[in-house]
């Protein structure tokens, strides 16, 4: 453990030392590939058969690899606790599954062995810090457990520190770590264990403006835009086109209907998107229509070669129409490139992971990405904060 300084606390050290250490890692991690990225181990991780005796596991993309060492302490693959088995319940086991989806586009069109290569290395960086105190310094500044899970996650432009409980409930705490090292509460952590292979294998709960607001550089600027100005002609240029093109589409959907709709794209695979459409509206009740079109996985699964291209789910005949006029808007959308002028426009483009959805209410078109809420004023989309899951459900 680091010694502390005179003025300095024992937890204050502690901090510090584990901010250098995860810069460090972040430093050899970003060159890998595009976000997400993911870094996790677990020495004790729930699940339905008993509690593992080490768990791990990498993402990058798309791409994941992860392997469980059941029953018995050993050494995985360069991590784990080394440690002689503490009884002797049968003997020990490893299971490992990887997935190297090279075919998404958020993997640079990298070959399989490509990220075979770059999952190694991000394993290689995970058992550094393994091998390190990170575990001790944690519990020191921050008051977890070392039994709990801990991994490192670059999402959103941001370095986050994750920590999640062994209960089997998957939740957990993400500390946000800025580019001097220090740390600070962010959110909380949900399927941290569970959510390896989805496009985000983390997800942050409620975010408050108080922790945006200690947010610095990229990640900063994905949870609050900025808003072009006319030393930026190229942006404002940009945001422009998205204002009428989002304007254009309002206006044609309001034209045969008066109920809310939202619009929702992203980016699954290299040319396909999964667009989902929702129309609501309240009367009597609360009814929904939408109409998500699927992307073919049959290389993956055999199933999905079942499913058909568009599949529709309507309450009624004349909802059915709205949907298919709400279909043909986003593909306008889509082809006008409304993702690029987004990211454009507030110099944040957009990672196949991230969702825009355009929401049309009778007296307000609103845009959503993330959390981040931004609205059409005055013939211009402009942010207007952030919203809680909550408030974005009752859209």
């Amino acid at each position: 453990m680091p010694k502390s300084s005179d003025n300095e606390t024992d937890a204050e050290a502690a901090s510090n030392a584990l901010g250098k250490l995860l810069l460090n890692a972040d430093e050899k991690l970003k060159p890998l590939g595009n976000e997400p990225i993911l870094i996790i181990a677990y020495p004790h991780k729930f699940n339905d058969a008993d509690y593992d005796d080490y768990w791990c596991a990498v993402q990058i993309g798309r791409s994941y690899w992860e392997a469980s060492q059941f029953y018995r302490h050993a050494y995985l693959d360069g991590y784990g606790s080394g440690r002689e088995p503490e009884n002797d319940r049968g003997a020990g086991h490893i299971t490992e599954r990887a997935n190297y989806a090279s075919g998404t586009s958020n993997q640079d069109g990298k070959t399989p062995e490509a990220l075979r290569n770059a999952l190694k290395a991000a394993r290689t960086v995970l058992s550094d810090l393994e091998k390190t105190v990170w575990r001790d310094l944690a519990v020191k500044a921050l008051g977890v457990r070392d039994s709990y899970g801990l991994g490192l996650y670059l999402i959103n432009g941001g370095l986050w520190l994750i920590q999640t409980h062994y209960s089997g409930a998957d939740e957990g705490t993400a500390w946000y770590c800025n580019s001097a090292g220090e740390l600070s509460y962010f959110a909380e952590a949900m399927d941290a264990t569970t959510g390896i292979g989805n496009p985000i294998p983390i997800r942050f709960g409620d975010v408050g403006n108080e922790a945006v607001g200690k947010l610095g550089g990229a990640a900063r600027d994905w949870y609050f835009p900025p808003t072009p100005t006319v030393a930026f002609p190229e942006r404002c240029k940009s945001l422009q086109e998205l204002s009428d093109l989002l304007l254009t589409v309002a206006g044609r959907l309001r034209a045969n209907n008066a109920d809310p709709v939202t619009l929702s794209s992203i980016k699954t695979e290299a040319t396909e998107r999964h667009p989902n459409i929702e129309v609501r509206w309240l009367g009597n009740g609360f009814h929904r229509s939408q109409d998500n079109r699927f992307v073919q996985e049959e290389d993956r699964n055999p199933y999905f070669s079942l499913l058909k291209t568009h599949q529709i789910q309507v309450s009624n005949e004349r909802m059915l129409e709205i949907v298919q006029a709400a279909g043909k808007q986003l593909d306008f959308l889509e082809t006008q490139g409304w993702r690029r002028l987004f990211g454009e426009a507030f110099a944040s483009p957009l990672q196949d992971h991230d969702a825009l959805h355009l929401m049309i209410v009778e007296n307000e078109i609103n845009l959503l990405r993330g959390n981040s809420a931004f609205c059409l004023q005055g013939g211009l989309l402009k942010p207007v904060g952030l919203l809680s899951d909550w408030e974005i459900v009752q859209y």
